[in-house]
């Protein structure tokens, strides 16, 4: 809310135009009869249709009013309903940004918050005060910030962005021995400069990084390339495109090098050995694994799964799809951990149910019936 020559300029929530479809985005009310409910409020609002808060300040504006308010700091009253009850509370907007901006300089200056310089204070004030101007709590214009506001200078030359430009900036701008002497004076300098074996340290831990990064992907691409289990492939695939693009977004790869291992793991997919066709389900107890029974269960739903009659076959269909996906999942299980035995109860359930079916249910007779030669 915004209050205006005693006048109060009011959003309407969803619920509210829900519940009164004649209603606008916003109303202006008189601030001494404004009850917070809009079942009482509705006959008292001297505007209720306003499409922008532009138009409903210039209504508000235009009305007469004992008290004139507009050269004073707009102060505005949020109001958060749930199911359960309704709050208010009044902010002023030029306050909540002064408490943030002094937020964001102490945050500059700690070392708790290495992750906050000049530049990326800057852009958090700048989401915070478009947060402030979509609530309508800011005037248009009002939610500009300068890149520069906390360090003046700082958007015409802005920090090196990369440990070679950080190094050159150092050397070529910050260096207190760079005047006045040789080439060879300085080349000795260097080779004394604390800051230049730095830098070497750190290539060699970047390249130690970057072959740690490509045996970590050939050993994702070998692997897809010999598994014979779908779901596994699919883990595999998706952790390795993940961990690939890490690596692009943190630039430890060039351009090229992510193009070569995202073919790498393209063709490790093409080549994949396929799985044998199963005939029972492979992760039951041996003793209903190699059943009589449980094969024939098996061979139905893959005949059920080329061509199902819309009847009580489909629901024996979907049974047998459910035991599938457990049996898959539990190839990449480890036979005595806690998820394996209970998914194995799970596939043994469904295994029942197949077998009182395939053994009692009249379509699923009909349909066995007909698939005899």
């Amino acid at each position: 809310m915004k209050k205006i020559n005693g006048f109060l300029v009011v959003r309407f929530n969803d619920r509210e135009k829900q519940g009164y479809p004649q209603l606008g985005n916003f109303g202006v009310i008189d601030a001494e009869l404004y009850t917070g409910s809009i079942d009482i409020d509705l006959g008292v609002f001297e505007y209720d249709d306003a499409g922008t808060i532009e138009v409903a300040v210039e209504q508000a504006r235009g009305l007469d009013a004992e008290q004139d308010y507009s050269d004073e700091p707009p102060v505005y009253t949020v109001i958060v309903e749930s199911a359960e009850e309704a709050t208010e509370e009044e902010v002023e907007p030029r306050g909540l940004i002064q408490a943030r901006e002094k937020r964001l300089a102490v945050e500059i200056r700690s070392r708790n918050f290495p992750y906050i310089d000049p530049r990326t204070a800057a852009h958090e004030l700048i989401g915070y005060k478009a947060a402030l101007y979509d609530l309508g709590l800011l005037e248009k214009g009002e939610e500009a910030v300068d890149l520069d506001h906390f360090a003046p200078g700082m958007a015409e030359q802005p920090l090196p962005r990369s440990s070679e430009e950080l190094l050159a900036h150092v050397c070529d701008e910050l260096c207190q021995f760079r005047a006045g002497r040789t080439q060879e004076e300085l080349d000795a300098v260097c080779k004394k400069c604390k800051l230049e074996r730095l830098a070497s340290e750190a290539d060699d831990r970047e390249l130690r990084l970057k072959e740690t990064a490509k045996k970590r992907l050939e050993g994702y691409a070998q692997e897809l390339a010999e598994t014979q289990l779908n779901t596994k492939a699919e883990r595999l695939e998706h952790e390795a495109r993940a961990y690939l693009e890490a690596l692009t977004t943190t630039k430890t790869f060039s351009e090229q090098e992510v193009t070569i291992y995202e073919a790498a793991i393209s063709a490790a997919l093409k080549v994949r050995p396929e799985p044998p066709a199963r005939k029972t389900f492979t992760n039951l107890p041996s003793g209903m694994r190699n059943d009589r029974n449980t094969r024939k269960v098996y061979s139905l739903g893959l005949a059920l799964a080329e061509e199902c009659p819309d009847n009580d076959c489909r629901v024996y269909l979907n049974i047998f799809n459910m035991a599938r996906e457990l049996d898959e999942v539990l190839d990449e299980m480890r036979p005595s951990s806690t998820p394996f035995v209970t998914l194995r109860s799970a596939l043994m359930e469904r295994a029942g149910e197949l077998w009182k079916m395939y053994a009692e249910n009249y379509a699923v007779q009909q349909f066995k019936e007909g698939m005899q030669p």
